[in-house]
């Protein structure tokens, strides 16, 4: 009987002290208990696979409720040029300023001048860290709603300056809310071009989403070089942009993308970086495209429609009064239209999707043998 009592006795004994001890820890460093099992990491951030360790290290400090440690551990990493890590500290900080105004997003107000400077013209090093610390709260604090989108802006400035497509497409979308004062749709169109001739596929959705629900600015209205439907992905993204967390933060209509659009989107790349294997998967399987209203894991359900309305991958059509109304404006426009770069390589892509969409038809009716097929 003694012996039993022992068994029970001491491993109670343990898990109570260390129950307290975990206690005491907690409230001494002011930090989650939660937080105190999270693995630490402990390498050099000049390498990839320490990064991908430390955002990792990151994520799991925000979904256990210590966000200022996550956001602590992401800025050791922007320090050191990790353009990734700054995305998702721009991320984290509007989903704060969202949460906080809800459906309102639009601000009214700007920011400082000194964080409304041209995003090219944005400090660096120790000057752009001050604008950051000036911003910032005390650990542990939830930083203000206007306090929030400033740093939103700051980290996604940050990253899209470096090049960054997915940064540049959430920039482009705090222009459209309005996010950084008022919306200014010729802000938005421009980084999500940016966005779009750096490989992201969302960018694209969201510029033929904006094209469709019109534009109120006459003078981006102008900008529209001709009328014209779904622009096709005419450059692969670099890998990070693609990574499964990245994907799911890069906003489309305001919204995080979900696990349907996702696929949806890497199939699009896949066509683009590796065209035989898409089409050997395009003879396997249907080209359908999965709908789902369903937001992405984390995300805010903001948009810029009718949430009623809301269709999460949309099919893009047009109704010809649409297309009529578009030329009528373009008709008011006080300057003649310039010629768009990228309209050759758009047409060129177009032609190499019809291309390749007649290989897919005549391989699924048995004229042809798929590609690589022996």
């Amino acid at each position: 009987m003694a012996k039993a009592t022992m068994f029970v006795a001491v491993p109670l004994a343990f898990s109570v002290g260390f129950g307290a001890f975990l206690i005491y820890q907690s409230r001494a460093t002011g930090v989650p208990i939660a937080s105190l099992f999270v693995p630490r990491v402990t390498c050099d951030p000049v390498d990839d696979p320490c990064r991908q360790r430390m955002r990792a290290q990151a994520e799991l400090y925000f979904r256990v409720g210590d966000p200022a440690q996550g956001v602590t551990t992401l800025r050791r990493l922007a320090r050191v040029g990790d353009r990734t890590a700054m995305f998702h500290l721009g991320w984290h900080h509007e989903e704060i300023y969202r949460a906080a105004v809800g459906r309102a997003l639009e601000a009214g107000r700007p920011l400082r001048e000194e964080e409304q400077a041209r995003v090219n013209g944005l400090p660096s090093g120790e000057a752009f860290e001050a604008l950051v610390d000036a911003r910032s709260t005390a650990a542990g604090a939830t930083p203000t709603p206007e306090n929030a989108r400033a740093l939103a802006y700051l980290w996604y400035a940050e990253a899209a300056a470096a090049g960054f497509a997915p940064a540049a497409n959430n920039l482009a979308s705090m222009y459209r809310f309005g996010i950084i004062e008022r919306k200014d749709e010729a802000a938005a169109r421009k980084w999500f071009l940016v966005a779009y001739d750096a490989g992201s596929p969302v960018a694209a959705f969201n510029l033929e989403a904006a094209r469709i629900k019109h534009y109120d600015d006459i003078v981006v209205e102008c900008m529209e070089s001709e009328v014209r439907s779904w622009l096709p992905l005419v450059k692969a993204p670099a890998e990070e942009d693609m990574r499964e967390l990245v994907l799911a933060r890069t906003r489309f209509r305001g919204r995080g993308i979900d696990v349907d659009f996702r696929i949806l989107l890497k199939d699009m790349v896949l066509r683009v970086s590796d065209p035989e294997t898409w089409m050997r998967d395009a003879v396997a399987k249907p080209l359908a495209t999965r709908v789902s209203s369903a937001g992405a894991g984390g995300a805010r359900d903001f948009d810029d429609e009718d949430p009623a309305q809301a269709n999460h991958v949309p099919a893009f059509k047009e109704a010809q009064g649409e297309v009529n109304r578009q030329r009528e404006r373009r008709k008011a426009c006080p300057h003649p239209e310039r010629f768009d770069p990228r309209l050759e390589r758009i047409e060129q892509e177009e032609l190499r999707l019809l291309d390749q969409m007649k290989q897919v038809d005549a391989l699924r009716g048995g004229r042809s043998k798929a590609p690589g097929a022996s």
